[in-house]
């Protein structure tokens, strides 16, 4: 297995970009979580331990909360922007 994260073994996409890339979780063998952004080949673009993607933003942002609680936005090369203190993601219902 050629894994461009270490110790990583399975990535579920969560979100994707306007480019056609995407952002997802990365789980380890011990349980820890990662936010990763990949292209549509599966190339790897960047990597952030301890975050979870929630939403995109117009401006093509990832909103993400951490694994201790405060929601962050990052850029599309995934540096943190901005600490979000009050934020409620978005409710759907089929009802």
């Amino acid at each position: 297995m050629n894994q461009a994260v270490a110790g990583q073994f399975a990535v579920l996409p969560v979100l994707q970009l306007q480019d056609g890339s995407y952002v997802g979780q990365a789980f380890s063998y011990f349980g820890t979580e990662s936010m990763v952004a990949f292209d549509a080949s599966g190339n790897l673009k960047w990597t952030v331990p301890g975050y979870n993607a929630d939403m995109t933003t117009a401006d093509g942002s990832v909103v993400a909360q951490s694994t201790s609680g405060p929601f962050v936005s990052f850029d599309q090369n995934g540096s943190a922007t901005d600490q979000i203190s009050s934020f409620r993601l978005p409710i759907t219902s089929s009802i």
